[in-house]
């Protein structure tokens, strides 16, 4: 009967406990709530284009045009990119040359650097 009454008390006490726990962690959802409110309103506020003209204008010495230019781009004056060489490298993970696009558009190894007067080479290439 007393190990009964002791258990009663104690999952009234660890009840209690959550419910305080419970009652704290919605005070501080609320709190963060209204933070999250705060921070929105003063984004939105930050935003805004009179604001962003404001700042251009005082802080960064920009100027609005007196009439806007535009630029028309058609893809066939464009230049292609220029492809970029490549390091070609060995399973082993030596440099073997650099790989560039010929004139034509084919590949082609321009340097590959020998390792001449390392045996552990040697023996790998089977020389």
């Amino acid at each position: 009967m007393v190990l009964g009454i002791i258990g009663v008390v104690a999952l009234n006490a660890l009840a209690a406990e959550a419910s305080f726990q419970a009652r704290e962690l919605e005070a501080a959802i609320s709190d963060l709530t209204l933070e999250h409110d705060d921070l929105v309103a003063e984004v939105a506020s930050l935003e805004a284009p009179d604001r962003v003209r404001l700042v251009a204008g005082a802080q960064l010495g920009l100027l609005e045009p007196e009439q806007p230019g535009f630029l028309t781009l058609h893809p066939e004056q464009l230049a292609p990119p220029e492809p970029k060489p490549m390091v070609v490298l060995s399973p082993e993970g030596h440099i073997l040359g650099i790989d560039r696009p010929a004139p034509g558009g084919d590949a082609t190894i321009l340097a590959a650097p020998t390792t001449a007067g390392d045996p552990a080479d040697d023996a790998e290439a089977g020389n």
